[in-house]
């Protein structure tokens, strides 16, 4: 049930990205250098593949993913509880994606799927974290994804 929901929320994300990147071509419009680095790593989006979007589909692909996360707890029927769902309250779709803008502007972390980023961006804004701490997940994850494809 969970992956079938998944997969109704992620297809039209991935359709519309593909869309909006077909017509953004087909006018000659490019929004980043041509792409030299795959735009998944382990099967996810990356940071190649988020820079290659048009804005309204990055904001688009955020929603959906938080819809994911709040369409799971649903499906657990349990009532969500703001410190058990990885979406920091209060913070907007827009706030998520100006963090993910910087986040990538690291060439460091063009790598790392863009749902492990809002995990990351998740906890940076909770605020529970201290800087150091926060740059310790950072490295985990690059060390995580360093042997990935």
């Amino acid at each position: 049930m969970v992956r079938c929901l998944l997969l109704i929320v992620t297809l039209p994300l991935i359709f519309l990205a593909q869309s909006a990147q077909s017509t953004n071509q087909k006018h000659g419009k490019t929004t980043q250098p041509p792409q030299t680095a795959p735009i998944k790593t382990a099967g996810l989006l990356n940071g190649t593949g988020w820079v290659s979007f048009p804005e309204m589909g990055r904001g688009m692909y955020i929603a959906g993913v938080r819809d994911s996360i709040l369409a799971t707890a649903v499906i657990k029927q349990q009532p969500p509880q703001a410190n058990q769902i990885d979406w920091a309250d209060s913070f907007t779709v827009e706030d998520y994606e100006k963090e993910l803008d910087a986040f990538y502007k690291d060439r460091e972390n063009i790598r790392i799927p863009v749902v492990l980023a809002i995990w990351h961006i998740t906890v940076k804004f909770k605020g529970h974290r201290t800087k150091q701490e926060l740059e310790s997940l950072l490295l985990e994850l690059r060390e995580l994804i360093s042997e990935a494809k």
